[in-house]
């Protein structure tokens, strides 16, 4: 999926308008800087996934590059992606049955790994 374009210079407002469609479970949590990503800042979001209604995890990615010019660009990644962030609140892990697929069960163990080196706090819900 490509980025989608919010005329809003208001990160929360342009993150609710993508999301409106979804079925929210929890979140959104919002964090810092990706370095490796195109964009300044991130939020987790436990969403039922359309296709089962089961919880699962979602990545969007969020640049404010734009936002003085009236745009805000959004763009999620669920975990059967891998997305590259770890950060997830570690606790939604229990919440959501890994996804099948080559990238979610790794990822998986990147972020409980990411939470063990910065001692286990995780963020659980």
């Amino acid at each position: 999926m490509g980025w989608t374009g919010y005329r809003t210079r208001d990160r929360h407002e342009a993150l609710s308008e993508h999301l409106a469609d979804v079925s929210i479970v929890a979140g959104p949590v919002w964090r810092g800087q990706v370095s490796a990503n195109p964009c300044d800042l991130h939020a987790w979001v436990l969403a039922k996934r359309p296709r089962d209604g089961t919880p699962g995890v979602l990545c969007c990615l969020v640049d404010t590059s734009k936002a003085l010019r009236g745009e805000v660009m959004v763009k999620d990644i669920d975990e059967s992606m891998g997305p590259l962030v770890v950060d997830c609140p570690e606790g939604w892990l229990l919440m959501a049955p890994c996804p099948e697929g080559p990238y979610a069960a790794a990822w998986r163990s990147r972020v409980r790994a990411f939470w063990q080196r910065r001692g286990g706090w995780g963020g659980r819900p």
